[in-house]
């Protein structure tokens, strides 16, 4: 059963489908992927065995000539088979070509933050001082500023608390 067209567009939900919410990971790269399909195009919305959903919105398959879009999402990584009847929902028609197509697709991840690297302390000289440092720093970490001690401070080496701005050998100045 088609749904004609009219001069108001309605929200549509893919039936069977679901891809990541507004603010997730991949939610950028699906709606994309859905507007390269769909954006332009004379498209073809083909009811399931369900009208609307609780929000009001369309639910219907989304057909581009013969390409179906919900079908493309799995394919790209970006959406999974969902809300079926393995979910509780009504079997759908295309249930079946969905889930074996996500079985078959590698869902696309979104690279997990890199943590900050923790500094390694600077190994403690003499009285738990920093090496490098003339006359004794506290050993990094803490972090120490100029206003923590009395400069000037000669620097050898390296320089954890970045203390010598201008890397001429004398911090504090």
């Amino acid at each position: 059963m088609e749904t004609p067209s009219s001069s108001a567009p309605a929200a549509v939900r893919l039936v069977g489908i679901d891809t990541p919410e507004e603010g997730d990971c991949g939610y950028d790269q699906a709606t994309q992927n859905m507007v390269r399909l769909v954006q332009g195009q004379r498209v073809l919305l083909v009811r399931s065995d369900e009208d609307t959903d609780r929000y009001g919105r369309l639910l219907r398959y989304v057909d581009q000539g013969d390409v179906d879009a919900g079908l493309r999402q799995i394919h790209s990584g970006w959406a999974i088979a969902r809300y079926d009847s393995r979910d509780g929902y009504g079997f759908h028609a295309r249930e079946n070509r969905y889930i074996a197509a996500d079985r078959a697709t590698p869902n696309k991840t979104c690279p997990k933050p890199t943590p900050e690297p923790t500094p390694e302390p600077t190994p403690a000289g003499p009285s738990g001082c920093a090496a490098g440092y003339q006359p004794c720093i506290p050993v990094f970490p803490p972090d120490v500023n100029c206003d923590d001690v009395d400069g000037p401070i000669q620097v050898s080496g390296a320089d954890p608390h970045g203390l010598d701005a201008d890397n001429d050998g004398v911090a504090c100045e």
